[in-house]
C-alpha cells in the first residue's frame, strides 16, 4: 500500500484526497511492522530453525510484537501531522518537508523532529539475526538479504528523499516472500 500509494501520488495530486489515503500508510506501519516479528519466526520455524520452533521464542516474538504496537502508535500516529512532499515525479504526504521535496514555492520546511522508529528496527535485528540462521543452517540468503538492504536503505536519511528507504522496503518483502516460497509445505 505505501509504494503504491507513493507510486500514484503525482496521478492523485496534492489535496485533500491523496493526505486522506495517506493516513493508512502510517496507520499500517504502527500495526503491522511489529507483526512481521512473528512472521519471520514462522519462517525460520518452517525452515527448521529449532531455536524458532521452541515454545518460549514463539511467546517471546508475540509478547514483543503486541509491546512494539504501542510504541508504533505512539511514534506514528499520536499527534501526526502531514506534508506535501515531492521528489523525483513522487508526491506523497509525508511527517516532514525537506527543500528539496517542496511541492510549491510557498510551502515551508518542516523538518523531522520524530526519533528513530523502535519497532521497525527491532523487526530489522530480528530479521538479521533469523536470516543469518537460516543462511547459514539451510543455506537460505534471503531473509538476510532482505534484512542488510533494509537497514542500508534505512540509514539513507529522509532528507534525502524516500527513494532508497521505501526502496530497501520492496527488497525486505521480498526477502520474506522468496523465505516463504523455499520453505513453504503443500499441504494438500
Amino acid at each position: 500500500y505505501d509504494n503504491g500509494l507513493i507510486s500514484l501520488g503525482a496521478l492523485i495530486g496534492v489535496g485533500p484526497q491523496l493526505e486522506a489515503l495517506s493516513m493508512p500508510r502510517y496507520v499500517l506501519h504502527a500495526l503491522v511492522t511489529p507483526l512481521m516479528l512473528f512472521a519471520m519466526l514462522q519462517l525460520a520455524a518452517a525452515a527448521d530453525i529449532k531455536l524458532a520452533q521452541r515454545r518460549w521464542a514463539r511467546w517471546a516474538a508475540g509478547i514483543l510484537a503486541i509491546a512494539l504496537i504501542p510504541v508504533g502508535i505512539e511514534e506514528g500516529l499520536i499527534g501526526l501531522e502531514l506534508y506535501p512532499a515531492c521528489f523525483e515525479g513522487t508526491v506523497r504526504y509525508a511527517t516532514s518537508s525537506y527543500a528539496n521535496q517542496l511541492c510549491s514555492p510557498a510551502q515551508a520546511i518542516v523538518a523531522s523532529t520524530g526519533g528513530p522508529p523502535i519497532p521497525a528496527i527491532t523487526v530489522v535485528v530480528v530479521v538479521l539475526i533469523l536470516g543469518a540462521m537460516l543462511l547459514y543452517q539451510r543455506r537460505s540468503p534471503w531473509a538476510l538479504l532482505g534484512g542488510i538492504i533494509m537497514l542500508a536503505g534505512a540509514a539513507v536519511p529522509v532528507a534525502n528523499g524516500p527513494t532508497l528507504g521505501n526502496g530497501a522496503e520492496v527488497f525486505f518483502a521480498l526477502g520474506y516472500a522468496m523465505t516463504a516460497a523455499r520453505f513453504s509445505t503443500d499441504s494438500s
